[in-house]
């Protein structure tokens, strides 16, 4: 039954698409606000969301911009240890170069917070000198199904 779920649900506009989360900030579910009506594409909080699924007590958040993209830099804590969660726009076209800009500037946002564990959407060259990497995407896709 739950692969028959997950084969019909696929491509569906009213659950969470991972792959999706190139763009963080825009992501857009179709919600029914109503219990009569058409469902509207509305914009979802995904970063929010993720931190409330985490369970992560936030300290500080902190948005940027770099080589005109965004970034959100969310500090926060859970079970005594330091989490940084790092959300920002990336493109399948990067190249090496801009991975290692990309890297610079997380490295340079996070370094006073010295996270014992980073979150990061996307891919990324970040290394474990900053802390243990995690990657979003998996997190998220594990935490919503438990």
């Amino acid at each position: 039954m739950k692969y028959f779920l997950d084969y019909e649900t696929r491509e569906s506009p009213y659950l969470l698409n991972i792959e999706h989360l190139k763009n963080p900030f825009a992501y857009k579910l179709k919600v029914n606000l109503s219990e009569v009506g058409e469902p509207q594409e509305m914009v979802v909080d995904i970063p929010e969301t993720f931190n409330y699924l985490l369970g992560l007590k936030v300290k500080k958040i902190k948005a940027r911009e770099n080589n005109s993209r965004r970034y959100l830099f969310i500090l926060g804590e859970k079970e005594g240890r330091n989490i940084a969660i790092v959300w920002r726009e990336y493109s399948d076209s990067w190249k090496e170069e801009d991975f290692k800009k990309d890297k610079e500037f997380i490295v340079n946002e996070i370094k006073e917070w010295q996270p014992s564990i980073v979150y990061i959407n996307g891919q990324s060259v970040l290394t474990p000198t900053i802390g243990e990497i995690r990657y979003i995407e998996p997190e998220f896709k594990r935490l919503m199904e438990s």
